[in-house]
């Protein structure tokens, strides 16, 4: 645990972040939530702890991947399913290599929105 929390530490202070991303204590400071909010999820972290409900609407959006990351995700998924169907592993996808990694990353960026939807819609 202490490994991981000290690599967190490491990266966060390389992009001149505050280290506790966990929670946002000052309640009424919105606009410093939503901005350390942004900063994690820019940087890779998936979600924040919260201390009010007030917070929790800014860190949904700030967690959640906007549509057009979505619909990028869900042709990355469909153009490795043809590359596959070829025998291909690695491929080009508008100019970037795609792999294994970012296929799996694309596949979490479409179970999230699915989840985040179901629970709008129910």
């Amino acid at each position: 645990m202490f490994n991981s929390r000290s690599q967190d530490n490491v990266t966060m202070n390389r992009y001149d972040i505050d280290c506790d991303v966990s929670s946002h204590d000052i309640h009424c400071d919105l606009d410093g939530l939503r901005l350390r909010a942004l900063e994690g999820a820019a940087i890779g972290f998936t979600g924040k702890q919260v201390i009010h409900p007030g917070q929790i609407p800014i860190v949904q959006e700030a967690f959640s991947p906007t549509p057009e990351k979505v619909e990028l995700a869900k042709e990355i998924i469909k153009a490795f399913e043809l590359h596959q169907k070829s025998g291909k592993g690695a491929f080009t996808f508008q100019g970037d290599m795609i792999d294994m990694p970012l296929v799996l990353q694309a596949r979490n960026t479409v179970q999230m929105d699915k989840a985040i939807q179901r629970k709008l819609h129910n």
